[in-house]
């Protein structure tokens, strides 16, 4: 028999430490020399083994000394946990993007992590969820091109296609039947709503589009320059990913809007997961219930929600430096909203005009079923309501207002109303009037 490379040994007792071992689990020597003799065909002497011992922990592996109660060693932890690993694995099986082969695949190769011990159990405290899966075989390989691309600075050339009703890859095709050639300047790929997406820059319209990588084939990287970056608003400082997912609502084109909706307070949770910090909330008819870092200051209550819900450094860039820019931060955008804002504090007699001095005496009267509360200088009326009735809020956030956001605020129907601006309260009741003459009919 060949002599063995004592890498190839070393490497064989590692595995066999890393399989058959853990901080419940430990081998003898004479268990290591069974597995040696199995693998490779030899035994190795207490001397050699001691060495390995030594040579892994000088590596980072975090291997146990003899252990007298245990009668052995073990790999007291591996390269990844098993909740690590169960983490990752979640995550593959519940991406679409992700064909249900190469799921079952990596799903093969994270279970190689784990000891036997813990893999006996593994499958079984997963719950596989039947969602839809890609089709695309080719989507790993087509990432790698597409990566390739945006490093180099190079267009790409691909066929994009839409999904059948057997969830099948149909090609989109031009005026003539044949299949549509798609080239386009490749800026970022981002992962959202359980698909990755490709931002590319759309040379003709100055603007950034987006494109689902599972539905795109036969990508091919050209030795073509990308179109310049400069002239797209969201290139001008760097592309920021971030930046563009929150403004991207769902990943859906249109122009940007600040809106505002009312709601009640059974939907404060899903507003809070959709736009998280960047969204304004209050409760309606008391400013001072609201998720503002800082004490109001009324008559600049439009800039704070502003600053809230752009964040501080396009807040600072944009809106104090005076730059108002073509991106739905027209002036008269800012303008429109302040104005409405100030009809609501108005409409709601949130602020009566108490410039005097300040009450030393909190002073509480009921008449004619209103309350007036006077302290600190400022005078507010407050309406007796039933204890039942649910609150209501306003919310004010930042999107691009396209059908994405009216079938996302349509999905709670009466529960929220578009109060602002009136362009999208339009295309909602479009969309209603559309739905009754659909189901109007016989």
């Amino acid at each position: 028999m060949d002599r063995i490379n004592n890498n190839i040994k070393f490497y064989t007792f590692i595995d066999i430490l890393e399989t058959y071992s853990d901080k419940n689990v430990s081998l003898s020597i004479k268990e290591i020399n069974n597995h040696m003799k199995k693998r490779l065909g030899i035994v190795l002497d207490r001397r050699t083994i001691y060495n390995y011992m030594r040579d892994m922990k000088a590596l980072g592996f975090d291997v146990s000394d003899y252990d007298k109660h245990k009668e052995g060693y073990y790999l007291n932890s591996h390269s990844l946990e098993p909740y690590e690993i169960k983490i990752l694995s979640d995550a593959v099986l519940t991406s679409n993007f992700i064909t249900k082969g190469k799921s079952l695949e990596l799903l093969g190769k994270l279970k190689s992590f784990n000891s036997i011990y813990q893999n006996r159990d593994f499958i079984d405290n997963i719950f596989i969820e039947d969602i839809p899966k890609s089709t695309n075989e080719e989507i790993f390989a087509n990432m790698m091109v597409i990566d390739g691309a945006i490093k180099e600075g190079k267009k790409i050339r691909f066929n994009y296609c839409n999904y059948d009703c057997f969830k099948n890859l149909v090609y989109r095709v031009d005026a003539d039947g044949e299949r549509k050639v798609y080239v386009k300047s490749p800026v970022y790929m981002i992962l959202r709503n359980k698909n990755y997406y490709l931002v590319c820059a759309e040379e003709n319209s100055n603007v950034l589009k987006n494109y689902r990588v599972d539905r795109m084939l036969n990508v091919t990287k050209l030795e073509e320059d990308i179109t310049e970056l400069s002239g797209f608003l969201e290139c001008r400082n760097g592309f920021n990913p971030m930046e563009y997912l929150r403004r991207s609502f769902k990943m859906f084109g249109g122009e940007l809007s600040i809106i505002m909706v009312e709601f009640k307070r059974s939907l404060l949770n899903y507003l809070l997961d959709e736009f998280g910090d960047y969204v304004y909330i209050m409760e309606k008819g008391n400013f001072e219930n609201n998720n503002l870092s800082e004490k109001i200051r009324w008559e600049h209550l439009s800039y704070q929600i502003l600053e809230k819900i752009l964040g501080e450094k396009t807040y600072e860039e944009y809106i104090l430096s005076g730059k108002y820019i073509e991106d739905g931060y027209a002036r008269d955008v800012i303008d429109s909203f302040s104005e409405k804002m100030k009809s609501i504090v108005e409409d709601y007699g949130m602020i009566e005009a108490a410039r005097g001095e300040r009450e030393e005496n909190v002073e509480k009267e009921v008449c004619d079923g209103a309350f007036r509360a006077h302290q600190k200088g400022i005078i507010r009326n407050y309406k007796i309501v039933d204890d039942s009735a649910e609150k209501k809020y306003i919310g004010v956030f930042v999107a691009k207002g396209g059908m994405g956001i009216v079938k996302w605020i349509m999905q709670f129907g009466v529960d929220m109303e578009v109060i602002f601006p009136e362009s999208v309260r339009e295309m909602i009741r479009k969309e209603i009037d559309s739905m009754k003459d659909l189901y109007s009919k016989k």
